[in-house]
Formats: C-alpha cells, structure tokens, sequence
C-alpha cells in the first residue's frame, strides 16, 4: 500500500512539474512575440532617406537592444534574454530563452520561445510590394 502511494505522489509530481514546464512554453511564446514586435518597429532610416527602402536597422544590434529592452522593461523579474535573426530586410525572428524551475523536484530546463515580425507600411493597407 505504501509503494502505491509513493507512485501516485511521484506520478502526481512529475503530472504537476510536465504542466507547468507546457505553461511556460506558451508565455515565452508569447512574450517572444512581443518582444519582435518592439524590435521589428526600429526602421533603418539611412536606408529610408536614401533610396525611399523600409527595412528593419540591422546595423550595432539595434533590433536585438530593443527586444532585450523590451523584456527587460516588462519582464525584469523572469530572467530572460533575446535573440534576434533577420530573415531578410523587413522580417525578423525573435528567440527568448529562460530557465523552467521544476516546483517540487527542484531540476531547470531551458524554455525556448520564437516570435516573428514583419515590417508593413501602409495608411490604408499595407504596401509591401
């Protein structure tokens, strides 16, 4: 009987650690997103004056500043970091990774989420091409 109970406990654990390690991949998701959308609005503005071409700034990591910024003004507390590669001149895909504390046994994993942003210009529509 013991033995049983045991199992269960352990079983109920791992049941209770597993959700809330999936919890944590749908908010890093989340934030992931988020944060490409900040990084996504920082316009290479040479770029602009020059030949009239919008194009996310992909010079000095501007992109990567801000969706680090982006997480640490609204997220300090969580410990995450971004990660920021430009698919081409107007879409980039933002990585967020942190660290999943087990609640009762006490192990980390690392939560990786992705978000993408694609730069649109447009007062009606958008106008990209």
């Amino acid at each position: 009987m013991a033995i049983t109970v045991a199992g269960l406990v352990l079983v109920s654990l791992a049941v209770l650690d597993s959700s809330g390690r999936l919890r944590d991949f749908e908010f890093v998701d989340s934030v992931a997103q988020e944060a490409a959308r900040a990084a996504g609005q920082q316009l290479d503005q040479a770029a602009l004056l020059q030949d009239g071409e919008y194009r996310i700034d992909q010079g000095g990591h501007v992109a990567e500043k801000m969706a680090n910024a982006y997480l640490d003004q609204n997220y300090h507390d969580q410990q995450m970091s971004a990660e920021v590669h430009f698919k081409d001149g107007r879409t980039l895909e933002v990585s967020v990774s942190k660290t999943y504390r087990t609640f009762m046994l006490g192990l980390s994993f690392p939560v990786i989420g992705h978000g993408t942003a694609t730069l649109v210009h447009g007062v009606t529509g958008p106008e990209n091409g």
